[in-house]
């Protein structure tokens, strides 16, 4: 990332996340790295279903509150998706 970039909200989780991608050594989670002042790291279990399957899945996201994360979830998966169990990890 050019260091001459203003560290906005956005551009300080990108490079949370590429050093996600980065650092990860075998854990599911690997939550060294700096979280964006304001938000927190959840998890939740994701249920989808479709016509062939059903698939149940535990995802982590970046957000302010559990209602932001379970909304976040809802737009990636669909409305159709179960979404339970969000707790913040970090």
């Amino acid at each position: 990332m050019d260091p001459s970039l203003k560290k906005t909200g956005t551009n300080l989780l990108i490079e949370t996340m590429k050093q996600y991608q980065n650092n990860s050594r075998g854990s599911q989670y690997n939550l060294q790295e700096a979280v964006v002042p304001g938000f927190h790291v959840y998890q939740a279990r994701v249920k989808v279903k479709n016509e062939l399957y059903t698939n149940s899945m535990d995802v982590a996201i970046f957000a302010k509150n559990p209602a932001m994360a379970r909304q976040l979830l809802m737009a990636q998966y669909g409305k159709d998706s179960v979404i339970t169990n969000v707790v913040q990890i970090a």
